[in-house]
Order: C-alpha cells, then structure tokens, then sequence
C-alpha cells in the first residue's frame, strides 16, 4: 500500500498543494500532512469522493482517517461502521459538529424543520450524522482496493482456494492437517495444510502447503516470507506456496519454498508406497 504525504509548495500565485508518493510513510506523517487541510476540505462542504479523486486515495482509506483524526473513534469504532455505517454514534458526531459550528463555513439552510431556520438563521453547517452516514455508505460502493466488500471477496477467494486445495490432496490420497486441526493441537502459527507424510513434487521435497489466492508480488511475498514461511520451515521443514494468480518468477529462490502457480500434475508428484503392515498383537 502506498500512502501520500502531502507537502506545501509556495509558487509566484501562492501556496499550491502537491503530493508526493512514499512506501509506508509514518502513521505521525500522515496524520500531520492530511490534518491541516484535507479534513478542512471536507467540513467546507467538499464532495469526500472529490478529494479523494484529488490525491488518488482510496475512499474507505480517507473515511477512517475521518473518523478517526475528526471525530475521535477508536479503531474498534471504525472498523464497526464501515462494516455497518448505521452503527454510526450520532451523539458523537453531533458533539463535534457544534464544537466546530463556530467556524464551519455556513450555506443556506434548505430543511424547514431546522430550529435555526425557525429562529430566521438563514445558515445551517456543512457536516451532519446524515452526511457521514450517506459518504462511509458512498466510500464502501466506490472503493474497490480497501472496502468491506473487497475484503468479504478476498476472505471468501482464499476459502473457495483452500478447499479447492484439500479436494485435489484427498483425490491424489495424500493424507494432511487442515489449519483448524493444527490449531486445536494448540499450534499458533500454520499453514494451510500439514502433510502427514511428505510428498516430493518436482524433485523438492514438501511437508506443508500454503494457498494465497492472490498474485505474489515482491513487497509482500518478501513480509509473508519472513513472518510466515520462515517460521513454516523452522518448524515443519521445507515446504510449497501456491499462488493460485501468478507471481514474479525470480521470487522462487528459496531453497526449502517451492512456488507454484497451480497445483502440480500428479506426474510431478511422488508419494511413498503405502505398507501393508499388520497391526501388533
């Protein structure tokens, strides 16, 4: 994920805003560069998928720092309304608009129901719950990187693929520990699928299987390498990745991680012979 730091920039007509792209920018640097401005912008009346078009940023990425840096939700609080914008606290949101009302810019107010146009206050402020609510709503349908919708189809992608992956093993007979089961023998950290008894495939040899139903890319093949992999291999041996939508060929350089983009052929597999052993009496 790349986040943008945005700079001021002074030219000979004034102060012009620029971005500039930066892998894994502080969180600190983040909140800093957006906070003077772009939650301004929004409170002005700005449309949120505007700005965000503005600096190329994922809606549901600008929604919680929103949420977070101008209504003070927590973390648990954020995650809970882009899953659910109704659970939205009202009271919250309400508090802190009549802690800025005093210098939110004012448009004319078009609801005859609002007191302050009863009153004969011809101005109403730019940010209520009704417009949060509608834009985590607009944020979530226009987001197609970091959604609750997008984050539903990987999860629900990565289950079709592992179940895939268990079909094609008990095809072959190749006996394996699911996850679930390696977690209730009380391990924390596992694959996907333990093989009982390891298998050869393409002449190295294979004792756990992850699935990633994604494309392997260089940043985060190299952090799942060092976070999990790494620990597949310290504690089950050498081991096979499959990434079901490709990866970048000069990745596969370990040598206990075989990659693959497919699920070998059963002429590349080699299993040991079964014995047939008699139980002791």
């Amino acid at each position: 994920f790349v986040c943008l730091s945005l700079q001021e920039s002074g030219t000979e007509s004034g102060s012009v805003l620029c971005y500039v792209g930066a892998f894994q920018q502080p969180r600190e640097l983040l909140m800093e560069s957006f906070a003077g401005f772009v939650w301004y912008r929004y409170v002005s009346g700005e449309d949120i998928l505007e700005i965000c078009a503005c600096y190329n940023i994922p809606p549901c990425v600008l929604a919680r720092f929103l949420l977070e840096c101008l209504f003070g939700l927590s973390k648990q609080q954020i995650t809970q309304c882009l899953k659910d914008p109704s659970s939205l606290p009202e009271d919250r949101i309400n508090e802190v608009c009549q802690s800025l009302g005093k210098d939110l810019p004012y448009t004319p107010c078009e609801s005859k129901d609002n007191a302050a146009c009863k009153s004969g206050e011809n101005a109403c402020p730019k940010i209520s719950w009704t417009r949060v609510h509608l834009d985590l709503y607009r944020c979530m349908d226009s987001d197609s990187l970091s959604s609750p919708y997008v984050e539903m189809i990987r999860r629900v992608t990565g289950m079709e693929y592992e179940v895939y992956l268990y079909q094609k093993l008990r095809s072959l007979g190749i006996a394996f520990q699911t996850e679930n089961a390696l977690r209730a023998a009380g391990f924390s950290k596992t694959p996907d699928v333990k093989l009982e008894v390891p298998i050869g495939v393409r002449g190295r040899l294979v004792n756990w299987i992850d699935s990633k139903a994604s494309f392997g890319d260089e940043y985060n093949h190299k952090v799942q390498a060092k976070d999990q992999f790494q620990r597949y291999v310290n504690r089950f041996g050498p081991g096979m990745v499959i990434y079901w939508f490709g990866f970048i060929d000069e990745l596969d350089d370990h040598p206990e991680i075989l990659l693959l983009d497919s699920f070998p052929m059963a002429s590349e597999i080699y299993c040991l012979p079964r014995l047939n052993v008699k139980p002791w009496p």
